[in-house]
């Protein structure tokens, strides 16, 4: 059976926004974990400024996230620098509910900043999934 990133795992962007400053962001839809173990939520924040952020996840029974609780233990801390984009991995396994999200946190920076969280989806019970892009084993060298 071929192992790889593509055939094991779901990827899905949460949340894009290109001017994030000084608020909190909860998408309004999370990640169904129906079929996997468990759900890695990776936050990229663009550099230019030095700014602490935090993120932390919720869980729910219903995709509408109308009862979302938080998970304890789960708020985690990253920054950016004038010269290197912040990066922030909260990995959540075996959430007890069906439905996961994240809920990140912005400072109040001087000049808005671009923010993305992409959910990577890990542990399915079924392959492969199906992801947007390509795979490819064992290529040759020669011309992409």
């Amino acid at each position: 059976m071929i192992r790889s990133i593509y055939h094991d795992t779901l990827v899905s962007v949460i949340t894009t926004k290109v001017d994030a400053d000084d608020e909190v962001i909860t998408p309004s839809a999370g990640v169904d974990m129906t079929g996997f173990d468990g759900v890695a939520f990776v936050c990229v924040a663009g550099k230019g400024e030095v700014g602490s952020l935090s993120m932390k996840a919720q869980q729910d029974t219903d995709s509408a996230f109308g009862t979302a609780a938080d998970l304890e233990g789960t708020a985690t801390s990253f920054a950016t620098a004038v010269a290197a984009d912040g990066i922030c991995v909260l990995d959540i396994y075996q959430p007890q509910e069906r439905y996961v999200r994240p809920v990140l946190t912005v400072p109040d920076f001087s000049t808005a900043r671009p923010i993305s969280i992409i959910a990577i989806q890990y542990g399915a019970r079924e392959m492969p999934q199906t992801n947007t892009g390509e795979f490819h084993q064992s290529p040759d060298e020669g011309t992409a």
